[in-house]
């Protein structure tokens, strides 16, 4: 004998209405459900802030530079729940990471040091800064 559902039940999921979005790292579900709106939304997603754009990926790590953010040039650096400050020269400024991921973004800097102060500039003037490539 074939299924068939309780009176009414297929006019209830007929009227499931669902909108998925993502913006700004926040995942938001929002739907209809017995004409009754509902909205779900989730954390932000770990690592991911507008204001502070990533410029480049490698390794696991993540470079970001924030706008209009203070001197001495520096960009963020962050690897597995750690992140450091590192001055164009390869100093840290502030935090740390792990010796394998400084040495790797210390290796990445001297090949991109040029790229980086451009992206600088753009930052203090609050203008889209470019991708620099990864470390190969």
């Amino acid at each position: 004998m074939p299924y068939v559902p309780r009176p009414g039940l297929v006019d209830h999921y007929n009227s499931l209405h669902s909108q998925f979005s993502c913006e700004q790292g926040v995942m938001s579900l929002t739907f209809s459900f017995r004409d009754k709106p509902y909205r779900m939304e989730s954390k932000p997603f770990k690592g991911v802030n507008q204001s502070m754009p990533v410029i480049s990926r490698f390794y696991g790590v993540i470079i970001a530079m924030y706008f209009n953010d203070h001197n001495p040039p520096h960009f963020h650096a962050k690897y597995s729940g750690y992140e450091a400050l590192f001055a164009f020269d390869g100093s840290i400024l502030e935090g740390e990471l792990p010796n394998r991921a400084t040495k790797f973004v210390q290796e990445w800097l001297s090949e991109h040091r040029a790229e980086l102060e451009e992206n600088w500039h753009k930052a203090q003037n609050g203008e889209p800064l470019n991708y620099i490539a990864p470390l190969e």
